[in-house]
């Protein structure tokens, strides 16, 4: 689907209702036997198979993994339908963010204070076109690159300090680390005492 049949109205949403039932769902239900389900799959992957012989395509497997793995893998070739309406329809962008925590993302810190702008200045009664776009739109006209630079080096500060207490973790005396040194702490002791006395 694209942008276009959404504006023609192509698209339809079925509501389904039912009417509240009297009894509980029954949740001992036997599982599906495996034996079926193996015959069942099987017979998937076989009419598949006579598809694709049918169509008369060649597919190499080990060309297919090799050229996916040269080009950025699978995540590359991944389009989701939902990134792609809003591009279509009104020239939006949807930014797929690395999977870090959202204490290193300037991305999830600029959301953040745009967010809390929106709700600062807004109301449950504003127009959407008042309320969201153009509070939205002058939020961005006012970030300078001064926020914009704090922003990364908050991320870059607890970024370091992460390292620098993981690294300082991985260089810790543990106390266990001291056990085979008592027996020659405690004869220091004895005989310190010894020519003290």
């Amino acid at each position: 689907m694209n942008g276009e049949t959404y504006d023609r109205g192509g698209i339809h949403i079925f509501l389904w209702i039912t009417p509240p039932t009297t009894t509980r769902p029954d949740r001992n239900r036997q599982r599906p036997d495996p034996e079926k389900m193996r015959s069942s799959s099987g017979s998937r992957i076989t009419a598949c198979s006579s598809i694709r012989d049918r169509r008369r395509t060649i597919f190499s497997l080990s060309l297919s993994k090799s050229f996916l793995a040269a080009n950025g893998g699978r995540e590359a070739f991944t389009v989701y339908e939902l990134d792609a309406w809003p591009d279509e329809l009104w020239g939006v962008r949807i930014i797929r963010l690395p999977p870090y925590h959202c204490q290193w993302n300037p991305i999830e810190f600029l959301w953040a204070q745009l967010k809390f702008y929106l709700r600062r200045l807004g109301h449950t009664d504003d127009p959407l076109e008042l309320g969201v776009r153009n509070r939205g739109i002058l939020f961005f006209e006012n970030f300078n690159g001064l926020q914009e630079a704090a922003l990364f080096e908050h991320c870059r500060r607890g970024e370091r300090q992460v390292r620098d207490m993981l690294e300082e973790k991985k260089n810790m005396v543990e106390d266990s680390d001291f056990n085979d040194g008592l027996s020659d702490c405690s004869l220091f002791l004895d005989n310190f005492s010894d020519i003290h006395d």
